[in-house]
């Protein structure tokens, strides 16, 4: 069985939190829902997934990455305009060629995609839709007409059934569209499916299904894990609480229904009360109340004497002190009311704001690229200094510059300001002033022996030793999206995961997601390994340079 999921990010929901995040990456227990859902079809035993991509495709490629932590292997799909759920199938359709489920990628359902299976095969039919019991809270969704779906038991009567947007399918069915079909699944697939006199049959499934498409269904559903994984011992306690089939939540639970991530900071007088689900660097001042059913993401501050109850805060938010919270959702600088889907910007940064990129230890980050940068740089002098002489021999000059755009690091005195920053890259030379080469220059890019000088980078606080890559000013005109500024977020680097996960053949689109990547996970023992890792990846790119035909060969990776 193939199995494709619609992760196109089309559908307006949960606004204003996906004018930032893509819908299928709004956190659930800080899990984005994307996550879950491919955490549920690797408990399945499934160990292939597509993924379909349109808006932001690069900020959700670069959670989801190869789906290794899944222990799974993930292909993507990427279109090029909007064009519905139907149509996303019949962009994929030379994939499809056996059955296949379709999943949602921005709502919860936790069915078995098993059982699901094997329904399908068992009545032999085109199609299965699965339908739940449970209505939607977005007005106007209609329940299904029972007599256009073929139901296990007619002679059953029924509670209303919504459609979940998970299907089954035969690949045949692609074929009763027409060609160039934009449009959604239910209003053109299913159509379809009955006017070639085939039954589209109905899976009734009392799994948990919440389609995150109002705020109170967004609360409902952080409840609802958060109290699953709480009761995991003793399910009859849920009481009317729908059931999870997997209850968990990530982290290190200090006290029944308490789960704390890595690096927290809780001051003792700090009051908790279950459920409660911290992230990873978050801070909590003096006399907190914190809950109870209260998610807060990483790297977030709740200041002395705030009150949080009934809320999620997502990453990177600060709380004043003082301030009461109750079912809300708080993100950076914007208070959402659960209950009425209003909001509100806080423009007063004491009572609710957005923490800096840079953490608490810049300072010691900044002065160990420092020492290190100024520690390889008067080791390599020998070696920089012989090939100096040469490059001025050959091509009349021993250095030259080379304009790059990236993000400046944090001097010691002043954190890092975000956005665009061009500098001159030092570089050996290995061009003459005509822009002409020697074989000797061409030696130096292939090498990367020629951006030696560009440790001096580091000491003028231009760059860092580990980052995003520098980016030519004519790669920098192409960032336009929302989540290719995010390369910006993080100074640029001599090295980096661009360096180790790409090739000098890689596209722009590719470098720019393995940096979103980067930005989205980086920390400083993180950046240690990138650095062993840029010397395994410099010997392989050497080693294939070797058995490279010359003529196929590309400048640096600088320049890539």
């Amino acid at each position: 069985m193939r199995i494709i999921l619609l992760a196109t990010d089309e559908l307006e929901q949960l606004a204003p939190l996906t004018g930032s995040t893509p819908a299928p990456l709004i956190p659930i227990v800080n899990r984005p829902v994307i996550g879950i859902a491919l955490e549920l079809l690797a408990r399945a035993g499934n160990k292939h997934a597509l993924v379909s991509l349109y808006n932001r495709s690069g900020s959700i490629a670069s959670f989801v990455n190869t789906g290794r932590r899944w222990g799974m292997h993930i292909d993507f799909l990427s279109q090029r305009e909007p064009l519905g759920s139907a149509g996303s199938l019949q962009w994929a359709g030379h994939l499809l060629d056996e059955t296949f489920a379709v999943i949602p990628s921005s709502s919860i359902l936790d069915i078995d995609i098993q059982a699901a299976l094997a329904f399908h095969r068992a009545h032999g039919g085109l199609a299965t839709a699965i339908v739940s019991p449970r209505p939607p809270a977005q007005p106007g969704q209609q329940a299904i007409d029972p007599q256009q779906f073929a139901l296990p038991s007619r002679n059953t009567e029924h509670p209303p059934l919504y459609l979940t947007g998970a299907y089954l399918f035969e690949p045949s069915v692609l074929g009763l569209l027409p060609a160039s079909t934009r449009g959604e699944i239910d209003a053109q697939l299913l159509p379809a499916i009955r006017r070639a006199g085939a039954q589209i049959h109905a899976l009734p499934s009392d799994a948990y299904w919440n389609p995150l498409s109002t705020f109170q269904e967004y609360r409902e559903a952080q409840r609802v894990f958060l109290l699953n994984a709480y009761h995991a011992a003793d399910p009859a306690s849920l009481g009317d609480t729908p059931r999870l089939r997997h209850p968990s939540v990530d982290g290190r639970q200090i006290a029944p229904g308490i789960w704390v991530g890595l690096n927290d900071a809780i001051h003792p007088t700090a009051q908790l009360a279950p459920p409660i689900c911290i992230g990873d660097n978050c801070w909590l001042g003096r006399e907190v109340e914190i809950g109870p059913e209260v998610v807060i993401g990483a790297n977030a501050v709740i200041d002395e004497e705030a009150t949080v109850e009934r809320t999620t805060i997502f990453e990177r938010t600060y709380v004043g002190r003082l301030l009461k919270l109750s079912g809300v959702v708080a993100n950076r600088s914007t208070l959402i009311d659960t209950e009425t889907a209003h909001s509100t910007e806080i423009v007063d940064s004491f009572l609710l704001s957005e923490i800096g990129v840079e953490g608490p230890d810049g300072f010691f980050r900044r002065l160990g690229n420092i020492a290190l940068a100024a520690l390889l740089l008067l080791l390599s002098l020998p070696i920089q200094f012989a090939l100096a002489v040469l490059a001025l021999l050959f091509h009349g000059r021993a250095i030259q510059r080379e304009r790059r755009v990236g993000s400046q690091p944090p001097t010691l005195r002043n954190r890092q300001e975000t956005g665009p920053y061009p500098f001159d890259m030092f570089t050996l030379a290995h061009t003459r002033a005509d822009g002409s080469t020697s074989a000797f220059g061409r030696w130096l890019r292939t090498t990367q022996l020629a951006y030696l000088p560009a440790l001096a980078n580091v000491l003028r606080a231009d760059c860092e030793l580990v980052g995003v890559k520098p980016l030519r000013p004519d790669e920098a005109e192409r960032i336009h999206e929302s989540w290719q500024q995010k390369h910006y977020d993080r100074p640029a680097g001599l090295l980096g995961a661009w360096y180790v996960q790409t090739t000098p053949e890689s596209d722009l689109d590719s470098v720019l997601v393995a940096d979103a990547y980067y930005v989205s996970t980086c920390t400083w023992h993180g950046d240690i390994l990138l650095m062993l890792h840029s010397a395994m990846a410099w010997m392989r790119r050497q080693f294939q340079r070797q058995h490279t035909p010359k003529s196929t060969l590309l400048s640096d990776t600088i320049q890539h």
